[in-house]
């Protein structure tokens, strides 16, 4: 794992090809080589030579499985190496094809913070691919990262990033329809006044989003507050914030 963070030890786990012989660590029964091996996977997997070269060796199928079936400690990097092998066209089917999404899904119940958040943010990064927005909603990921839109910053963010990816489809909006019943809709505008930069950026994209299904967008123009809260973030010295909340503003506000 030490060797793979040095940009040469990591070249030559690539090109001696031993990225397989790591992997035999997996089976290993204490936690602590296990972890090493996770580790060792994640910091390879970081270029996207590394990647390809997890590919090659049926790494990922492998994590998948462990995902499902590891300790609660060890799930979390299990989770970062598939955020990164992703970024590469086989990495990225080989986690579809071997049901990361579902159970990544899954995780967004986890009672650990860190590996909902972790979960949300692979998802998310998953899903800005067609074929992953298909499976997540298929498999019910709307419902359950709605359910996650109360957790601290770190789950936030990461929630609201996957709904942003996930909610660029036609059908990721309308699931996302259940926000008007309940007062369920009050929550995430709520989130236009959090003190994390980040949680409102991501809050606006996806508000952008939603608004564009028309039960969505009456619901979000006639709301108290929406309009008000978009427009005073449109009045600030936030340049980023302002673009988006006008983008927003725009999308809440369309006609027909």
């Amino acid at each position: 794992a030490v060797l793979a963070q040095d940009s040469n030890g990591l070249e030559a786990i690539i090109r001696e090809e031993i990225v397989a012989e790591i992997l035999l660590g997996r089976q290993d029964p204490t936690e602590q080589v296990r972890g090493n091996v996770y580790e060792c996977l994640l910091h390879v997997s970081r270029t996207i030579e590394g990647a390809d070269a997890c590919s090659a060796a049926g790494t990922t199928a492998v994590l998948v499985d462990a995902l499902r079936t590891e300790t609660l400690s060890l799930k979390s990097t299990i989770l970062q190496y598939l955020y990164n092998v992703a970024s590469t066209l086989s990495g990225l089917m080989d986690a579809i094809e071997s049901g990361a999404i579902q159970i990544i899904i899954e995780l967004l119940d986890c009672e650990n913070s860190d590996i909902r958040g972790n979960a949300a943010k692979t998802l998310g990064f998953i899903c800005f691919d067609e074929s992953g927005k298909t499976v997540a909603i298929k498999d019910g990921a709307i419902p359950k990262l709605l359910d996650n839109l109360v957790h601290p910053n770190f789950v936030l963010s990461n929630v609201l990033f996957a709904l942003m990816a996930i909610t660029s489809t036609d059908e990721g909006k309308r699931q996302c329809g259940i926000l008007t019943e309940d007062n369920r809709l009050d929550k995430v505008i709520q989130l236009l006044t959090h003190a994390d930069r980040v949680v409102v950026l991501n809050t606006m994209k996806f508000i952008t989003n939603i608004a564009v299904y028309p039960p969505l967008r009456r619901a979000l123009l006639t709301h108290d507050n929406c309009i008000t809260i978009l427009n005073n973030i449109n009045d600030s010295d936030d340049y980023f914030l302002k673009k988006h909340a006008a983008i927003a503003i725009n999308a809440v506000n369309w006609k027909p």
